[in-house]
């Protein structure tokens, strides 16, 4: 069976929030393992890319940055292995997310419509509003965004390196 699991490095204390759909989750920290396993699901989601501006994680330097300033949901299978991963930052009301990426050999196979889904879920029980930005031209993404219910809320022109723009997309908690 497959779990969720949320971690960061930032450890030993719960989300807990104090509105009225408050829930009380503890975060677990991120063991070197999760952190290497999380390093090779970013760059096997960047080398997948065929137009590197659709995946902004690049630079392993960046991608550890990350793993000590982020918080991450993850989807582990039955031997505890991640298969994939969202990357987030909070605050009371809004979550936005960083990056998430699926197992290079779980791709297309539902794992992200499943994790967004929970997570979505769990942050709907915080009463919060969720937030990500998506390249223009990164249809599977959108695709998977709109399903989930997001809406464009905004378009950043020439966002990206590429001069495309970015899809602003928002997940309002009260639409469970």
């Amino acid at each position: 069976m497959n779990t969720y699991r949320l971690a960061s490095q930032l450890v030993n204390h719960s989300f807990n929030y104090s509105g009225t759909h408050s829930v009380e989750h503890l975060v677990t920290g991120l063991s070197e393992s999760d952190q290497n396993q999380i390093k090779e699901i970013f760059l096997n989601a960047s080398l997948r890319q065929k137009n590197p501006a659709l995946f902004n994680w690049l630079d392993l330097k960046n991608i550890e940055a990350e793993l000590h300033q982020g918080y991450f949901y993850l989807y582990m299978n039955p031997d505890s292995k991640i298969t994939a991963f969202i990357d987030f930052r909070h605050t009371e009301f809004e979550v936005e997310i960083i990056a998430l990426a699926t197992a290079p050999d779980l791709v297309r196979q539902n794992f992200m419509f499943n994790l967004l889904t929970q997570f979505l879920l769990f942050c709907g029980k915080n009463n919060q509003t969720v937030f990500l930005e998506v390249h223009e031209l990164n249809i599977q993404a959108l695709q998977i965004y709109k399903k989930c219910g997001f809406t464009t809320i905004r378009t950043r022109e020439n966002y990206y390196n590429d001069g495309r723009s970015a899809h602003v997309m928002q997940y309002k908690a009260d639409c469970l």
